[in-house]
């Protein structure tokens, strides 16, 4: 099956709106710099095309400090290979689940998913929204939480177990004059020096949680787990300010290592709903810390780029019992190939200010 991510539908969406009415003095100076360009090129105007290999997923965790414990679900994630293509503020990627390369569904079950992940990465602006829902699950640690497992039985798998979230980041980058993202990470520019930027901006993300049964195992080797309660259902709600900072080291012009990590302290609320009970246990407001990372390294160029990425998104809550808490991760690999084609007559609709 195939799996689509188009990036920047949204201001695709907007923009000739905003166009008619003639007011074309902001979105140029969101989308274009006036770079250093003895730090960065630009290919926005080129058509970035692309061949990868990715990994999505989605995690979600139920920790409890009281017996030092947490179950901890994984999805049974699958390598997409896939083609891509970048214009201006426009990007398309098509990836596909090829036979024979993802034959594990008997050791960890299957995993049906929903990714959207919208991400914008203008000059000045990160914005990226998550929209996803993944169903099956199994047990990580299922050696040290189910009782009576021995060395080479089956994972606890949870066909029925679902997890969906909505989310949407944004964040500024200071020095979008002699940093940028774009080169790291949709790859429509080239960093030729080293440089960083401090970055800040503002989250909120909603995720619930549910299964068929208890989502705690039945047969758990520790009884007062989650103080031994039967819940079919968790959700929680965050929000916040975010700041941190993002650095690319380059090395002979060519070739790049960029990290980048922000975080904030959230508030928010957590909800579980016990199993044949209609009543939710509320835990009021409470503070969590949600983090996000981002590591991409390669060899980049005016008409070549080859790299590797990896970025995940981690939200902690306190969930409504003491010494408990909920977590819910989301991210991705991917490795690239790409090659830029030069136009001369660039689409003026995709590319504001050029």
């Amino acid at each position: 099956m195939g799996r689509i991510n188009l990036s920047f539908i949204l201001l695709l969406i907007i923009f000739p709106f905003i166009q008619t009415r003639g007011q074309l003095d902001f979105f140029p100076k969101i989308f274009t710099v006036p770079y250093d360009t003895s730090y960065i090129s630009s290919y926005t105007t080129d058509y970035t095309t692309r061949v990868f290999g990715s990994v999505k997923y989605s995690m979600m965790g139920y920790d409890d400090n009281s017996v030092g414990q947490r179950l901890a679900y994984r999805p049974n994630n699958k390598l997409l290979l896939g083609v891509g293509v970048n214009h201006g503020f426009l990007g398309l990627n098509i990836g596909f689940n090829l036979p024979y390369i993802n034959e594990d569904d008997h050791k960890y079950g299957q995993t049906q998913y929903y990714d959207f992940t919208l991400r914008i990465f203008s000059p000045r602006f990160n914005l990226t929204g998550y929209l996803q829902t993944y169903k099956g699950f199994y047990l990580r640690n299922t050696s040290s939480l189910i009782m009576g497992w021995q060395e080479g039985d089956p994972y606890y798998i949870r066909s029925d177990l679902r997890t969906s979230a909505v989310g949407l980041d944004i964040t500024y980058i200071f020095n979008s004059s002699k940093f940028s993202y774009r080169a790291a990470v949709v790859q429509t520019e080239w960093q030729k020096k080293s440089a960083g930027s401090f970055i800040i901006g503002g989250s909120f993300i909603y995720n619930i949680s549910n299964g068929d049964s208890s989502i705690v195992p039945n047969n758990i080797a520790y009884s007062n787990f989650y103080e031994g309660l039967d819940f079919d259902r968790s959700s929680s709600f965050s929000i916040g300010p975010l700041a941190g900072y993002a650095y690319t080291l380059v090395i002979r012009k060519h070739y790049f290592i960029t990290g980048s990590l922000n975080g904030a302290v959230n508030i928010g609320t957590t909800r579980l709903k016990l199993v044949d009970n209609e009543d939710k246990m509320k835990s009021g407001l409470v503070f969590g810390f949600r983090s996000e990372v981002l590591v991409s390294a390669g060899y980049n160029s005016s008409r070549w780029y080859f790299g590797i990425s990896y970025v995940n998104m981690g939200l902690t809550n306190q969930a409504p019992l003491p010494d408990r808490a909920m977590t819910y991760d989301t991210g991705m690999f991917r490795m690239n190939i790409v090659r830029r084609f030069a136009t001369k007559r660039p689409i003026r609709l995709l590319n504001p200010g050029s």
